[in-house]
């Protein structure tokens, strides 16, 4: 991964998500490891590390490992500010499925944990 600053659709693309959204309020307040963040939303652990990567990506989430622990807190304190406008017909009913090299890297990060 490089440190470039995420583009605009990158953003866009990480907020459109519903799922996402929910991470993000749940980590606004304080460091939580995708355990927590898993169990409080009742979605798996794989999926909460497979947006929480694109989270990352778009610069909106910040991650610190504590031994086999990730814990997450949101960059930004409070997400009311940001309002996207799109038409009806293009939100997505899912969230984007992550690429292979998506998943290459949260294999590649689970296994380093």
């Amino acid at each position: 991964m490089t440190l470039e600053s995420p583009t605009f659709a990158e953003i866009a693309a990480a907020l459109i998500c519903p799922t996402r959204r929910k991470i993000l309020t749940s980590i606004q307040n304080g460091w939580r490891s995708a355990g927590e963040i898993s169990t409080s939303l009742k979605i798996s652990r794989a999926r909460v590390s497979r947006h929480t990567l694109i989270l990352r990506r778009a610069g909106l989430v910040w991650a610190v490992y504590e031994g086999r622990r990730v814990l997450l807190h949101s960059v930004y304190a409070d997400f009311a500010f940001v309002t996207l406008r799109v038409e009806p017909a293009s939100v997505p009913s899912r969230c984007a499925t992550p690429t292979e090299q998506d998943e290459a890297i949260v294999t590649q990060m689970m296994r380093s944990e």
